[in-house]
């Protein structure tokens, strides 16, 4: 999927796909925490999904960005800011597994 702009939702199908697919909640990661992840993040949560963003598996260009990035997704999109380690998936099955 091409992903034109900061947003991975902007002009891509990946919300119609999401859906098909049942997703409720998302993990964010990535270069350009200020840009291209708070931007996702932004529309992630205009479309009501749970966001998740580790904060030890995105950055940018300056650690400050990457902070104040951070703190915006927590505090406006209401992001859960859990380390990589501790980030926990769901299977189908309800079976849950972590990275």
């Amino acid at each position: 999927m091409l992903k034109p702009k900061h947003s991975g939702f902007y002009s891509t199908t990946l919300h119609v796909l999401l859906v098909h697919l049942g997703v409720t909640r998302l993990v964010l990661t990535g270069f350009a925490a200020n840009l291209c992840v708070l931007y996702t993040a932004n529309d992630a949560y205009m479309r009501d999904y749970k966001i998740v963003v580790p904060p030890d598996c995105v950055a940018s260009e300056k650690r400050s960005d990457t902070r104040l990035a951070l703190e915006h997704m927590k505090r406006f999109l209401k992001a859960e800011l859990v380390p990589g380690e501790k980030v926990e998936f769901s299977s189908r099955r309800g079976r849950r597994a972590s990275i």
